[in-house]
């Protein structure tokens, strides 16, 4: 008899269970609390979703950025925090696909992305260069006329190497050029005919580099070993570069980046670390 209530309670208890599984008793199940319509019952502030279309996205997405940034640097002065009206437009703004908002969430196609990651894709690393250092007072010049907000733009220096060989010749005829090579080759001096450059031919090239000191070092070390007539020969210098950098370029900055004459035809901004230099 025991057993038979014992059996009859449980079977009561699943009965109950799956009911509630399946919203017959009046509240939604947790599995029916993510499915449409429940989801759409929690949505806060439909009224302040936004589509736009691709072309307005990156003013969108920085006045969204700037709406959401201002509340917390009302409360860091002692102001009152803005109402949730502005979080919510900052939460709101869409690109062409439809969106569901939660407080602090975007959710686009699937995805979900913060308001912090909408300020960083408003806010991009810009750069323009490299300039000749002789270029650069009239890149600095062009920036200063836009009147680009102090402290926007900085500017980095590289070194491009140059090429520079050891070289020796010119020679007379090719059979000169030979008992050269014979004689280095006898002292285990590695040498090979010079080629690509007609005004350098008959010769012999005894090593290239990209740094004249270490040439110079070099051509030192062959003397020690009974090679006199070789020399130094800069086939393109070393050259010191200039990049002007924009770091965190906003939606009105690359708007004033874009209309912006640079000194050299074809270069304009692009992202940092492409190649600036339209084709």
């Amino acid at each position: 008899m025991l057993r038979l209530v014992i059996v009859l309670l449980l079977l009561a208890a699943n009965g109950l269970m799956f009911a509630w599984q399946q919203g017959w008793l009046g509240a939604a199940s947790p599995t029916q609390q993510d499915r449409e319509p429940e989801r759409l019952k929690r949505q806060l502030n439909p009224d302040q979703l936004r589509v736009l279309p691709p072309a307005s996205a990156s003013a969108a997405l920085a006045e969204a950025a700037s709406a959401s940034a201002s509340p917390a640097s009302a409360a860091a002065n002692g102001a009152p925090a803005a109402s949730g009206a502005a979080s919510g437009a900052a939460s709101s703004v869409v690109t062409g696909a439809a969106s569901i908002t939660t407080p602090g969430l975007r959710r686009i196609a699937g995805g979900v992305v913060t308001q912090a990651a909408s300020a960083r894709v408003a806010a991009l690393c810009l750069e323009a260069g490299p300039f000749a250092l002789a270029e650069l007072p009239g890149a600095e010049q062009a920036l200063r006329a836009a009147a680009l907000p102090a402290g926007s733009w900085t500017v980095l220096k590289s070194e491009r190497p140059g090429s520079y060989m050891i070289y020796m010749g010119r020679y007379a005829d090719q059979a000169m050029l030979e008992r050269k090579l014979a004689q280095l080759q006898r002292r285990k001096v590695e040498a090979k005919p010079m080629t690509g450059r007609p005004e350098l031919q008959p010769g012999l090239v005894l090593g290239r580099f990209e740094d004249k000191a270490a040439a110079d070092s070099a051509l030192a070390q062959l003397a020690t070993r009974g090679v006199h007539t070789g020399r130094v020969v800069t086939l393109s210098p070393s050259v010191t570069l200039a990049t002007v950098r924009v770091p965190a370029a906003d939606a009105p900055l690359r708007e004033q980046l874009s209309g912006l004459k640079l000194p050299l035809a074809g270069m304009a901004f692009g992202p940092c670390g492409g190649d600036s230099r339209k084709a």
